[in-house]
């Protein structure tokens, strides 16, 4: 595989920067001061279980390396637990790259080779570009900011340093992951989520950014006065580089069919498997 194509299919993956960066510094907590955190980060998985099950939004990507730079603008949806799909547009509003992975198989296709690249998540050439396996079956999850639903064992919660919230261990007893999420209780979101191997590698890091007012568009109201809020920015970064995904728009009420995500061969186009 070439460079562009690796890129672009760990982006629509999600973990082109996989073994990021060493975990947090944190700071110990009292139990009194933990049991509140708790009671804080539980309120908010309840909320986010009330928001949309789907994502429609208009954004912009940027790729940075120590060889390459570029952007490209697009329109994203997604839908829980595992569905993404990217399509990518050049100056003039035509189709460059259309990608999407139902958490187990992925599609890519390149309108200027004619060409499909197909193949699944765990394949040996991906796994040793991304450095590891990532659990893809919460990749809507990871993209939006929230807490995956069903059960969790929580390790260990301790304070971040710097003041933004509190850093909570999580193994995801459903879907086979462990992650370290940063959270601020008072705003109710996730302000950083670290995907962790099983040996507690760093696979992947995700940084969060939201807009400052809550009524900013895309935001959703469901109910008693409660918001759901999308990032407006999502930074991924390490050694090598960085991703960036910025939200131009949000269009947060909608609801997609699974069988939408679905990307069929074009006329006229050849396919390569990725093994």
């Amino acid at each position: 595989m070439n460079r562009a194509l690796r890129e672009y299919l760990c982006l629509i993956l999600l973990f082109a920067l996989s073994g990021c960066s060493l975990l947090p510094s944190r700071l110990p907590i009292g139990q009194e001061e933990k049991d509140d955190a708790l009671r804080q980060f539980k309120k908010m998985i309840v909320d986010q279980g009330r928001c949309s099950c789907c994502l429609d939004a208009d954004v912009s990507i940027s790729l940075r390396n120590v060889v390459n730079a570029g952007s490209i603008s697009g329109f994203l949806q997604g839908k829980e637990p595992s569905y993404l799909r990217f399509e990518g547009v050049n100056p003039l509003g035509m189709t460059e790259i259309l990608a999407g992975t139902d958490g187990v198989d992925f599609r890519l296709i390149n309108v200027r080779q004619k060409k499909m690249y197909i193949g699944e998540s765990d394949a040996q050439k991906i796994q040793k570009y991304a450095g590891g396996r990532f659990p893809l079956q919460t990749s809507y999850y990871w993209l939006i900011g929230r807490i995956p639903p069903g059960p969790l064992d929580i390790s260990g919660v301790s304070r971040d340093p710097e003041g933004n919230g509190y850093w909570v261990d999580i193994v995801y007893e459903k879907w086979h992951a462990r992650s370290t999420v940063l959270f601020s209780g008072p705003e109710g979101v996730v302000l950083q989520n670290i995907i962790l191997g099983e040996e507690g590698d760093v696979l992947a890091g995700f940084i969060y950014e939201y807009a400052a007012g809550a009524a900013d568009g895309g935001e959703s109201p469901q109910g008693d006065g409660y918001i759901c809020r999308y990032p407006k920015n999502i930074t991924i970064k390490n050694a090598r580089g960085a991703i960036g995904i910025h939200f131009k728009q949000t269009y947060s009420d909608v609801e997609f069919d699974k069988n939408e995500f679905d990307i069929p061969l074009p006329k006229g186009f050849e396919k390569e498997v990725i093994k």
